[in-house]
């Protein structure tokens, strides 16, 4: 009696379905168990633990969830800065860093510059040098005006540490 349940199992065992199924399961098997082991489960934003208590965090040492630029930018103390005109015989106006990055300055000026305009720039101090921008944005901001600047060559970075 237990003869042709054996028979008939082995029939079916070596059936023409048999490997493609096996094949099959084996995938499955070895995709699972790689998703269970190899890949993490998706994480969401991480908020750091300052933020989280609601101090200000700074975006060089943390990064900022909300900055899209290539280059996080800082505030800090207000730098003295002198701004010049390379094509004009003008002494050097006086101007204020009020944000910097990597990429560029934010000034701080008593005129409007017009938007495009390539100017130096160099924190005031005898052995500073002149580092060349060019004005993306010109803003009024009470009696003065705001002048978002980008460098033309990133500066090193001991001159980058001149500006704040």
């Amino acid at each position: 009696m237990s003869e042709p349940f054996t028979t008939d199992l082995a029939l079916r065992l070596h059936g023409p379905c048999v490997v493609p199924v096996l094949g099959a399961a084996l995938v499955a098997l070895t995709f699972l168990v790689f998703r269970l082991f190899f890949v993490g489960k998706p994480r969401g934003v991480v908020v750091p633990a300052k933020a989280k208590r609601g101090l200000t965090s700074d975006p060089f040492l943390e990064g900022s969830v909300q900055e899209r630029r290539s280059a996080p930018r800082r505030s800090g103390n207000e730098v003295d800065v002198e701004l010049d005109d390379p094509d004009e015989v003008l002494p050097p106006l006086p101007a204020w860093v009020t944000d910097r990055s990597v990429g560029g300055l934010r000034l701080s000026v008593e005129c409007p510059v017009a938007e495009g305009k390539l100017l130096r720039v160099r924190a005031r101090g005898p052995a500073a040098r002149w580092v060349p921008i060019e004005v993306r944005s010109c803003q009024p901001s009470g009696n003065r005006w705001d002048l978002g600047c980008q460098f033309l060559k990133n500066p090193s970075y001991d001159v980058l540490m001149t500006f704040g």
